[in-house]
């Protein structure tokens, strides 16, 4: 699709994620809107683009026809949203980029409102995003929904009583382990699709990041799960932890896995542990709050494209730190 905005014709259309010809004009695209970024090379762009379990990396662009230039582009990254105990195709919206010499143009705009038409065709029901403050203004005049916001709450570890490690509790050592997690998620009306495959392809084979996860065995059987990753926080000068992802059969096991973290942090000396929760109104917030997590003013955005969704009620959705790629 060619379209004229400003006296400068635009062509928009999408990547042939593979082409080296493009990936080579996505990485200079991305170098001139984020800057030089640790880890931004072709080992992190097969992993994120290529290799996922629910698909390849969609990834839609704009190409000023003058200089032949690479100027916006908009990823939407396939995933599945079970919602109301039914399953949907879905995306995750990412890396939504306006080279600087093309900023008021609307790019932004136009760019996203190409590719969720063809989402839309592609029969992606539901698409997520989790925006930055300088992207949400841009995503809201697409059209998204502006949820909750996903708050962070934390815990310093070192003030929590010393406690031996949680009976049953392994490292995981197989990703085999997590065969039937699916059915942890079975308790909320809306969650980002886990299985053994996402896992291994979130957790364990993302490059230049590394992770700690943490099974719960009872009776010879996983009743839970817990995905932690320890970080330098350079301008506070300490050792953080997130829980970027847990999975959890009954409320008790929750509470084990959540002392494992503080157990974890504490071996790690780490002086905080953070996590997402979407909502107060939950039995979980409630386990959350009662180990000693407290929330605070930080939060991330959370917005969605749907007309599948009743948005009135969402005290039973299930977000995680892990469901967006940046963590």
């Amino acid at each position: 699709m060619i379209k004229k905005i400003k006296n400068r014709e635009f062509e928009f259309f999408k990547a042939q994620v593979e082409n080296e010809e493009f990936i080579i004009s996505y990485f200079e695209l991305f170098e001139s809107c984020f800057g030089k970024r640790e880890g931004l090379n072709r080992e992190w762009y097969n992993w994120f683009n290529l290799a996922s379990p629910f698909g390849k990396n969609d990834i839609f662009l704009v190409k000023d026809l003058e200089s032949n230039q690479l100027v916006s582009a908009y990823g939407l990254l396939p995933y599945q949203v079970n919602y109301n105990q039914k399953l949907y195709p879905a995306a995750l919206c990412t890396n939504v980029m306006v080279h600087p010499d093309y900023r008021g143009y609307g790019l932004f705009v136009e760019t996203g409102l190409f590719a969720l038409k063809d989402s839309s065709k592609k029969g992606n029901k539901i698409v997520i995003g989790i925006p930055n403050e300088n992207a949400i203004r841009g995503h809201l005049k697409v059209g998204w929904n502006q949820l909750d916001n996903l708050y962070f709450l934390n815990i310093n570890p070192f003030l929590c009583e010393d406690k031996p490690l949680e009976s049953g509790i392994k490292e995981l050592t197989n990703y085999k382990q997590l065969e039937n997690i699916s059915s942890f998620f079975e308790k909320y009306n809306y969650s980002i699709v886990r299985n053994k495959e996402f896992i291994k392809w979130r957790f364990l084979e993302r490059p230049n990041k590394s992770y700690k996860i943490f099974i719960l065995e009872e009776y010879e059987k996983v009743e839970g799960y817990i995905v932690l990753k320890k970080f330098l926080d350079e301008e506070q000068s300490i050792l953080k932890t997130h829980i970027v992802d847990f999975g959890y059969n009954q409320i008790h096991h929750l509470k084990k896995l959540l002392n494992t973290s503080i157990y974890y942090s504490k071996q790690e000396k780490s002086h905080l542990l953070n996590m997402w929760h979407l909502t107060e109104e939950s039995t979980e917030y409630n386990c959350i709050v009662s180990i000693g997590f407290r929330k605070t003013e930080n939060f991330n955005y959370f917005i969605n494209y749907s007309d599948q969704i009743n948005y009135d009620n969402i005290h039973n959705w299930h977000i995680t730190l892990g469901d967006n790629d940046v963590y």
